[in-house]
């Protein structure tokens, strides 16, 4: 996620009665491919905004994507005052080797010295859409992507089993559809990115995957998965900020700790 720096990003804290979302509204503010990938090995990449697992196959165009997790808390104490940390989570098509993203998902905020959490749908580059739901730490979350045709997908959001979101969305020109993921991202501008708050760990689940006429997990041989650690790279030193463990034994699913901002 990405946003104006010149001192024009507003981040407005909606309050919440007791059976109202808790939601926050930013302004200006857009989700974006990974950014700056490099390979370390067979099967890992680095980059400088996102961590997790993406699938893709050459020849192969993706068509649907859904996972769970557990919202992430942030971490006792970890919300500086006067700071603004950020940590997204999201299912998605497109953004690994394409110019789009096709997204829904949730964040874990630090502002002003307080956590906030919200859940929110983009279709880059068009601008990030915030749902009118209530999201806490510690919530069951269910996402789902799926394409229709055109440049159209149904995308759905269910927070402790209750429809948050779940409608058609139109993307701004014509998908690629040629990978999919399930990501904790840091939010920036550009290749400045925001520090990225202390969301602890999240953990992926159920996994799902069609692309072509096959479904599977992550772990599917229909395609390559990679996985994706978040670093910060110095002149001299590359410091990791979110790293995914391996996929669980049934290949779909997996946990990225948060290691720094």
């Amino acid at each position: 996620m990405k946003s104006r720096l010149v001192g024009v990003f507003v981040v407005a804290c909606l309050a919440a009665m007791l059976s109202g979302p808790a939601a926050v509204a930013t302004s200006s503010v857009t989700a974006q491919p990974i950014s700056n990938a490099q390979r370390v090995a067979h099967g890992e990449v680095s980059t400088l905004n996102w961590s997790g697992y993406a699938v893709y196959k050459d020849g192969t165009t993706f068509s649907h994507v859904s996972a769970d997790w557990i919202q992430p808390t942030i971490a006792p104490g970890a919300c500086a005052k006067e700071k603004l940390q950020l940590a997204a989570f999201f299912v998605g098509i497109d953004g690994y080797n394409s110019n789009s993203v096709e997204q829904i998902g949730t964040d874990s905020d630090c502002f002003n010295g307080n956590p906030i959490y919200y859940a929110w749908y983009e279709m880059y580059p068009a601008p990030v859409t915030v749902l009118n739901c209530a999201v806490q730490g510690g919530d069951s979350i269910h996402a789902d992507v799926q394409y229709n045709s055109g440049s159209t997908f149904t995308l759905t959001l269910t927070v402790n089993g209750n429809s948050c979101f779940s409608g058609p969305v139109t993307a701004p020109g014509t998908p690629a559809r040629s990978s999919a993921e399930f990501v904790a991202e840091a939010p920036g501008t550009g290749n400045h990115f925001w520090p990225l708050a202390n969301f602890q760990h999240v953990t992926f689940s159920n996994a799902s995957i069609t692309g072509g006429r096959r479904s599977g997990d992550i772990d599917s041989r229909s395609w390559s998965h990679d996985s994706i650690t978040m670093v910060d790279r110095g002149r001299n030193t590359t410091t990791i900020k979110a790293q995914p463990g391996d996929l669980n034994t049934a290949g779909d699913g997996f946990t990225i700790d948060w290691v720094s901002s």
